[in-house]
């Protein structure tokens, strides 16, 4: 591992900047039962895990074409699996 000050390849200006107070708060928000609405964070209980781990199925089976660029009306098997 080498010992590289990386601090002298930064501007004065990089050097100074002071965290967000919304970034520390965020830190807090791992607390068992914490809802913080400081960062926007919602209740990890309404997440649709089950039904987003369903839909990365089409990664899976059609990851080269949905990953690739293509119509800007976007990827019509995607749009109808939303619908």
């Amino acid at each position: 591992m080498s010992n590289i000050d990386w601090n002298v390849r930064l501007s004065d200006v990089a050097l100074n900047i002071k965290p967000s107070p919304i970034r520390e708060l965020l830190k807090y928000t791992k607390t068992p039962g914490m809802i913080s609405f400081a960062g926007g964070n919602p209740d990890p209980a309404v997440f649709p895990v089950e039904e987003f781990y369903e839909a990365s199925g089409i990664i899976k089976r059609e990851g080269k074409d949905v990953l690739q660029y293509g119509a800007t009306d976007g990827y019509m098997p995607l749009k109808e699996y939303i619908a």
